[in-house]
C-alpha cells in the first residue's frame, strides 16, 4: 500500500472516532497491508482508497469499487469529495469516508452519516501528474487499436515529444496497474479503466490549455445544428454526443477546431463573451492531411466533465459502444 493511501486511511479514521467517541473504530490489518480492513462498531469492512473524487472522475472510483474482490462489506475511503459525488455514490448504495470525517455508512444496524466537516486534501503524488505532453502520449496509448504499445520512438514522433516523456508516462502506467511488460513488449491491462485515468488527466491538465475562446450565441441556441463550421471544425461535448447517438438533448456546446475562433464569428452567429455558452477547443489530435472526426474518448471526457447526472448517463453510452457492456 502507498504512502498516501495509509495516511489517508488513517486521518479518515481518527476524524471519524473523534466524532464518534463511544464506537470502535480502528484497523484490524497491519498498516502496510494491500488488502486494508478497519472495524467500525461491530462491523469489518474492506477498504478502497481514492484521492479526490468528484463527478468528472466517478467512474474511475465506481470501477475500482466494483473491481474489489472481498466477501466483506466494502467502504471507500477518499481524502476529498465533491457533494455531487457524494450524494451521487450514495444513491447508489456505496459506504464512504473522507479525511475530514464526513461519511455515510449504513450496514446491518450500523448507521452513521456525518457532512459538513472541512475536508483535508492530500495532493496525488507528482509522478501520476502528467504535463501536456504526457496527456497526450496517454491519449496516444489509450486510442491505439492494439492492446500492445507502439516504440517508444514511434509515440515520440507521433505525439512530438521526447522518448523520455513516453518513458516517464510507461513508467507511471505500469506503477498505478494500467500496463505491463513481458519480453515481447509492453501491453495495456485494462483500457476501459485506463480510460477514467486518461479523462481525469486530461480535464484536470489539458482541457484549460487547449481551451482558445469563449463565445456567445447571436442567434437562438436551438439552432446550434445550422451552423456552419469551418473546415476542421467539429462538435464536442453533449452536442457531439447528440450527433453520434441522438441520447443527449445538449445544454452545452464545444467546438474543437484547427482554425481561430476568428472564423467561428466570421460565421455570423457566434460572438466574444468570456462568459460565453460555447468553448472552443484546439483539435490536438488531428495531424496534417487527416480528416476531422470527434474521437468517442474526447466525447467521454467532455461529458464526465460537465459533472452532472445527464451527462454522466450519456458518457456511459458512450464508454458501452467503446468498450461493451462489462461487468
Amino acid at each position: 500500500m502507498k504512502k498516501q493511501e495509509i495516511e489517508i486511511i488513517e486521518t479518515a479514521l481518527r476524524n471519524l472516532q473523534s466524532a464518534l467517541p463511544t464506537v470502535v473504530v480502528k484497523r484490524l490489518t497491519p498498516r502496510n497491508s494491500n488488502t486494508p480492513i478497519v472495524q467500525i462498531g461491530a462491523i469489518a469492512f474492506s477498504c478502497v482508497v481514492r484521492g479526490d473524487v468528484k463527478p468528472s472522475n466517478i467512474a474511475g472510483t465506481r470501477a475500482a469499487i466494483q473491481a474489489a474482490e472481498t466477501t466483506l462489506p466494502l467502504l471507500l475511503i477518499v481524502s476529498s469529495i465533491n457533494p455531487t459525488a457524494f450524494d451521487m455514490l450514495i444513491n447508489e448504495g456505496f459506504a464512504l469516508l473522507d479525511m475530514a470525517g464526513n461519511c455515510h455508512i449504513q450496514q446491518q444496524d450500523l448507521l452513521v452519516h456525518i457532512v459538513g466537516k472541512k475536508a483535508e486534501i492530500i495532493d496525488a503524488p507528482h509522478s501520476t501528474r502528467f504535463q501536456v505532453p504526457g496527456v497526450q502520449v496517454l491519449y496516444e496509448i489509450l486510442v491505439g487499436e492494439k492492446n500492445q504499445l507502439p516504440s517508444f520512438h514511434a509515440l515520440a514522433a507521433r505525439t512530438h515529444t521526447s522518448s523520455f516523456t513516453v518513458k516517464r508516462v510507461v513508467d507511471v502506467l505500469i506503477q498505478q496497474g494500467y500496463v505491463f511488460r513481458t519480453e515481447k513488449g509492453y501491453f495495456c491491462k485494462n483500457k476501459e479503466l485506463l480510460l477514467d485515468f486518461w479523462t481525469e488527466q486530461y480535464n484536470s491538465v489539458m482541457r484549460p490549455k487547449i481551451q482558445m475562446s469563449r463565445l456567445r450565441w447571436l442567434t437562438s441556441e436551438q439552432d446550434w445544428q445550422t451552423l456552419l463550421l469551418p473546415e476542421f471544425s467539429v462538435w464536442g461535448g453533449e452536442c457531439g454526443a447528440y450527433l453520434q447517438n441522438g441520447f443527449l438533448a445538449p445544454a452545452s456546446y464545444e467546438i474543437y477546431t484547427t482554425a481561430s475562433p476568428g472564423d467561428l464569428i466570421r460565421t455570423g452567429k457566434l460572438a466574444p463573451d468570456p462568459h460565453g455558452e460555447v468553448t472552443v477547443y484546439e483539435a490536438f489530435w488531428i495531424e496534417e492531411g487527416e480528416a476531422l472526426a470527434m474521437p468517442k474518448h474526447i466525447l467521454y471526457a467532455d461529458l464526465m466533465n460537465q459533472a452532472n447526472s445527464r451527462s454522466i448517463e450519456a458518457a456511459e453510452k458512450i464508454k458501452q459502444e467503446l468498450y461493451g457492456n462489462r461487468k
